[in-house]
């Protein structure tokens, strides 16, 4: 792996197209236009998934982490109202992880 200065605090990689300790940039199709995101397992394996929260049209898009770093969109939750915020945290003490959308 090299990495370019190309400023004074800026770098960019170059041949392998990653950061030291970090995969490779993917692009995972979503529906609608990303405004947040949370991170959470969703299946207790310890892997990190992504939840990410859309407008145009207003839904929550699951993406799932193949336990390689590799995600892919698992499924989209419509919303019925524009969506502001997403957070996550286990909310009524039930040992699993919840997701609110305000």
């Amino acid at each position: 792996m090299n990495v370019e200065k190309i400023g004074r605090d800026r770098f960019r990689p170059t041949a392998t197209g990653a950061w030291p300790g970090f995969a490779a940039a993917q692009l995972v199709p979503i529906v609608g236009v990303g405004i947040e995101a949370v991170s959470l397992d969703l299946e207790a394996d310890g892997d990190l998934h992504l939840a990410v929260l859309c407008q145009n049209p207003s839904v929550v898009n699951i993406l799932r982490n193949n336990g390689a770093g590799v995600f892919a969109n698992v499924f989209t939750i419509p919303l019925s109202l524009a969506p502001h915020a997403i957070a996550r945290g286990n909310l009524n003490l039930g040992g699993q992880t919840d997701l609110v959308v305000t």
